[in-house]
């Protein structure tokens, strides 16, 4: 059943229990669509507006949903019902995966993550230019590794040179994950480094369909260099959930 709206002789909830309720409300649920929200609350989608500002990072909203944040891809996080929940969201964002595709992973833990989900049964080539995805991956016998090579960036533990740059240029990929260290729904995603963002441009516009996966906590963060647009992906994936952008067009 759903909690009251109500309390105290029948008083309306107030802005901080507004966000308290819809906050405690995505413990059980993924990410629900803002005029959800309102319903749940009662209250306009404006009003939800409101609150998610004045929440203080506890509630973010991108692509008309609302998310519950700020939460972390921390694989040494010690809540093991949080690490499950993780590994879950990640685990059912590679389970479409097909036989013989030809996939990009892009750098970053949450994306080294992901790369340990694949399933050791299924035949994928998987492209990446992070040493963390290459060795998630490397005790899997049916998943081909294709590493860019060049120079290695300690600070990010990837790969980077123009041959392989050249290279990823004649790939054509089935799917894409992207990692960002911002993003905005209407400016797009961004990253803090030239080379890095020449990578990941490629790869999305060489594969015919991208997926962003990134920390809700990084929505509404402007970072230096932009790579790519709102809409040049499929889906954002988060530790609290996956949504489906192209039912938000």
């Amino acid at each position: 059943m759903r909690k009251s709206l109500f309390h105290n002789g029948g008083q309306m909830m107030t802005r901080k229990e507004r966000i308290d309720h819809l906050f405690d409300a995505l413990c059980y649920r993924r990410p629900v669509r803002l005029r959800d929200a309102a319903k749940i609350l009662g209250v306009s989608e404006m009003t939800v507006r409101r609150d998610i500002v004045a929440s203080t990072g506890r509630l973010v909203s991108v692509g008309g949903y609302v998310f519950r944040g700020p939460l972390t891809f921390n694989a040494t996080s010690p809540t093991s019902l949080k690490q499950t929940a993780v590994a879950e969201t990640l685990r059912s964002a590679v389970k479409h995966l097909k036989d013989g595709e030809t996939v990009f992973i892009d750098s970053g833990e949450p994306l080294a993550m992901l790369a340990r989900q694949i399933s050791g049964e299924i035949s994928l080539t998987v492209v990446c230019h992070s040493i963390d995805v290459a060795n998630a991956l490397r005790q899997k016998p049916n998943v081909r590794i294709v590493l860019l090579g060049g120079h290695y960036a300690h600070n990010s533990a990837t790969f980077f040179s123009d041959e392989s740059i050249a290279m990823l240029r004649n790939l054509r990929i089935n799917t894409a994950f992207i990692s960002a260290s911002g993003f905005d729904e209407v400016r797009g995603a961004f990253c803090n480094h030239f080379l890095d963002a020449a990578v990941k441009r490629i790869a999305i516009t060489n594969s015919f369909r991208s997926h962003l996966i990134v920390n809700p906590g990084k929505f509404g963060k402007i970072d230096p260099i932009w790579f790519a647009r709102f809409h040049d992906f499929a889906s954002i994936i988060t530790d609290s959930g996956n949504v489906d952008l192209r039912h938000a067009r």
